[in-house]
């Protein structure tokens, strides 16, 4: 992307955070509909942003029959996170198509998540086709380090 520096990462690993199917809220048969969080935090001592997605599915608006969340862990570079510091604000300042990048990454790895738990119950949700950077719209983007 022209004007914004690139950026380099190791993929620090997914740590599943919560995770829950109850089988009494869910019907075969109907469509379930969800919603979706996105949420970053950064750890400055190891150059690392956490990116948790979030999810509860339904059916017609009852109560939830998956609740679940993950966060995956990428660890910045020396220099892209270098690049990112402003040391006299105490922040990190993080682009746009970074966050985008970090999310659409968990958002994927939430579907196997949820793919992989549910594979042997009568549910078997999938999350619908999901617009990260439109998710993204109005996340921060300066985190304190």
């Amino acid at each position: 992307m022209e004007g914004a520096p690139s950026f380099q990462f190791t993929y620090a690993g997914i740590v599943d955070e919560e995770f829950a199917f109850l089988q009494q809220h869910f019907e075969l048969g109907k469509e379930p509909a969800g919603r979706l969080g996105l949420a970053f935090t950064v750890e400055a001592e190891d150059r690392n942003v956490f990116c948790r997605a979030n999810t509860e599915l339904s059916i017609d608006d009852g109560p939830a029959f998956v609740v679940c969340a993950v966060t995956c862990g990428f660890r910045l570079t020396e220099a892209s996170w270098d690049e990112r510091l402003v040391p006299a604000e105490g922040v990190i300042k993080l682009e746009k198509p970074m966050l985008d990048h970090f999310g659409a990454f968990t958002v994927g790895a939430l579907r196997g998540y949820l793919h992989a738990r549910l594979s042997r119950t009568p549910a078997r949700a999938l999350l619908p086709a999901i617009d990260v950077a439109r998710l993204l719209e109005g996340v921060p983007t300066e985190y304190p380090v």
